[in-house]
């Protein structure tokens, strides 16, 4: 072989290589291409109505790039839950969850937007014995306050608001806890007359 000559061989690996990236490239963008038009078809179906559609695409989109999960996840969760089927809002809101800003808090609600009230209180009642940051109690504090009141528990969600008033040092957080009492209470007296009222 002449000095300053390219070696066959060589050459035939370059251009191997670079036609390999040229082709990784292309599929990249054509799966990229894919995955943003899984993403549009699921916004539009769920926009028009068309649940099926739309949680067909979200799925489909996950199943294809589980990084859309933060975004997607959360969105099959609703669409689950608004058409009734809790074993599939669940098992999405499980995947879900660890994204969220408070985890639990999420599950639990969750569990009360299916009308599972008693599990919803369970998870709450955990988190609380498990967070000592009065930060991310109060929040909860209130969160199974709501949750007691919706199984129609009044003096449970009462105790759980007063708790609340006595475990936390922000001033706001305070005045939040305090303005949630008379409004359960205000809550509670029509649900005490009609009580009284039927035989």
């Amino acid at each position: 072989m002449r000095k300053g000559s390219i070696n066959p061989a060589v050459l035939t690996t370059a251009l191997a290589l670079l036609l390999t990236t040229a082709c990784a490239l292309a599929e990249e963008k054509v799966k990229g291409c894919h995955l943003a038009d899984l993403a549009r078809r699921a916004t539009e179906a769920e926009r028009a109505g068309c649940t099926g559609d739309a949680i067909s695409a979200y799925e489909e989109l996950l199943r294809q790039d589980p990084s859309y999960n933060s975004v997607a996840a959360p969105r099959l969760v609703e669409l689950y839950t608004a058409s009734g089927q809790a074993s599939h809002a669940l098992a999405w809101a499980r995947k879900a969850a660890p994204g969220r800003p408070d985890p639990q808090a999420y599950l639990a609600c969750v569990y009360a937007s299916l009308g599972q009230f008693k599990e919803a209180e369970m998870i709450l009642r955990q988190a609380v014995t498990a967070t000592s940051d009065c930060e991310k109690l109060l929040p909860l504090l209130w969160q199974m306050a709501d949750v007691q009141e919706k199984q129609g528990d009044y003096s449970a969600a009462l105790a759980t608001l007063n708790a609340a008033c006595t475990a936390n040092r922000n001033e706001s957080m305070h005045k939040t806890s305090l303005a949630r009492l008379p409004q359960l209470q205000a809550r509670q007296r029509p649900q005490k007359n009609d009580s009284e009222a039927q035989p």
